[in-house]
């Protein structure tokens, strides 16, 4: 079976970073402005996010680097402060995966890794917003999505965002399981492309 295991890793996790948004550029894949390359530096990401380097995390999947992350205990833009800021929540922010391991299982099983991590730290949720077009990795791995929209812009590309919450308790064991028609999934496709238009 494979093992992945979580590093903090700061220059590590910013070169994954970097290798994720060429693979992204080369692939037509938009992303917003702070995957520009002179904003993916861990200077800039500390000011930014007031990020530790504490939270930067590499993973790797059978000892091979597979992805990296920033794992905050706190919301750098206040953006979840409506659904109980004041507890203790994880907050997920430019979660990447190394070009070898696009298309397989390593985004499920990091996801994964920080649900465990999640846990066993104490906390009560994992936190994130993400772009419609990747939405999928964070269903498929339990998370569920806000009916919470907002827009913005990248050139002249408008970018559909989300906010997404994994909670130990309630999702993983209700809205998981192989061979079942998961029906947040079916539900959060079928109003993604209602709100789309609104």
């Amino acid at each position: 079976m494979s093992e992945i295991k979580i590093i903090t890793d700061r220059e590590g996790a910013v070169a994954v970073m970097k290798e994720t948004a060429v693979w992204a550029k080369k692939k037509g894949i938009v992303m917003t402005g702070s995957w520009r390359d002179e904003k993916l530096n861990a200077e800039h990401i500390m000011k930014k996010l007031g990020a530790k380097d504490s939270d930067f995390l590499v993973f790797t999947l059978d000892g091979k680097v597979c992805g990296s992350c920033i794992l905050q205990d706190r919301d750098a833009f206040n953006e979840w402060k409506k659904y109980g800021y004041g507890d203790r929540h994880y907050y997920i922010s430019k979660f990447a995966i190394t070009d070898g391991f696009h298309g397989g299982d390593a985004a499920r099983k990091m996801l994964d890794a920080l649900k465990e991590k999640c846990v066993a730290d104490g906390f009560k949720s994992i936190r994130l917003v993400a772009e419609s077009k990747i939405a999928h990795i964070y269903i498929n791995a339990g998370f569920f999505p806000h009916w919470s929209f907002k827009g913005g812009k990248t050139g002249k590309t408008f970018l559909r965002l989300a906010w997404y919450r994994w909670t130990p308790e309630e999702y993983e064991t209700i809205w998981r399981g192989a061979g079942r028609l998961n029906l947040r999934r079916f539900a959060y496709l079928m109003l993604k492309r209602i709100l789309w238009f609104l």
